[in-house]
């Protein structure tokens, strides 16, 4: 997997796991600084959980909390309804 792939593939999964824990609200998004965001992104960028993360996000349903492997776990709890 070439560089730009796997850090386009990173980025899907951080957006997909926003989404599905329900921390993907644009108006809370909005109201955070950039280096809270930046800061979530290296961290999934860095993360070795990628096929685990993939694999909740196949099987999982909308809403579910955040599996505790995840880096940004606090950040996506703090963002969840």
């Amino acid at each position: 997997m070439g560089l730009f792939s796997k850090i386009n593939g990173q980025a899907d999964l951080l957006g997909s796991m926003m989404r599905r824990t329900g921390a993907l609200d644009d108006e809370r998004i909005l109201r955070l600084p950039d280096s809270v965001l930046r800061t979530a992104w290296f961290r999934c960028q860095g993360c070795e959980q990628s096929g685990a993360c993939a694999l909740f996000l196949e099987r999982s349903e909308a809403n579910e909390p955040t599996p505790d492997y995840c880096q940004n776990k606090a950040l996506m709890d703090s963002l969840a309804r």
